[in-house]
């Protein structure tokens, strides 16, 4: 089974050089890496994000590659769902058991959630508390092909306003 071979314990974003500094730094030896390039323990890729999300994923030890459609959007997503990967596998969840439960998940806490009017696509994503997970949830709804676009922004009050205008410049240009 594919899980018994990953006996690590700690869990890192492996594409992240500064998780991984700080792994060399604490001297932590057993670790599961997991990302998008191919040193990790667990290579994943977006295949999709229009609006829902697929991922393909397959560990550093077998070729076998997984492919999973979620029912979340926001490629930020796709990391969040290799760390359940690496995890899953770390307790011995079989691959299909892992694909299977991923697939089956459906958010209705208003995160990377997908309503449909009679007219409309709503992205409910109401929890975007930091410029970088706004930015990265704007960055999202710019990939996703549609005839019209509009973003609702709220009041973030931990995030300054100058850099709520940067944040939708950015995005608008």
């Amino acid at each position: 089974m594919i899980g018994s071979r990953i006996t690590k314990e700690h869990f890192f974003a492996g594409d992240n050089p500064h998780l991984g500094e700080m792994a060399a730094a604490r001297q932590i030896a057993k670790t599961v890496t997991y990302g998008f390039s191919e040193s990790n323990d667990i290579i994943g890729k977006l295949m999709k994000a229009n609006p829902l999300l697929q991922i393909s994923w397959k560990t550093k030890e077998d070729p076998q590659i997984y492919v999973i459609d979620t029912q979340l959007t926001g490629s930020y997503n796709t990391e969040n769902f290799l760390a359940a990967i690496a995890v899953g596998l770390h307790f011995n969840v079989s691959p299909q058991e892992i694909n299977s439960g991923i697939e089956g998940y459906t958010p209705t806490n208003n995160r990377s959630q997908i309503m449909k009017t009679a007219q409309n696509t709503v992205i409910c994503d109401y929890y975007n508390a930091n410029a970088t997970s706004m930015a990265a949830a704007l960055d999202n709804i710019r990939i996703i092909e549609a005839d019209k676009k509009a973003v609702i922004l709220g009041i973030c009050l931990n995030l300054e306003q100058n850099l709520l205008k940067n944040i939708g410049k950015s995005w608008i240009m």
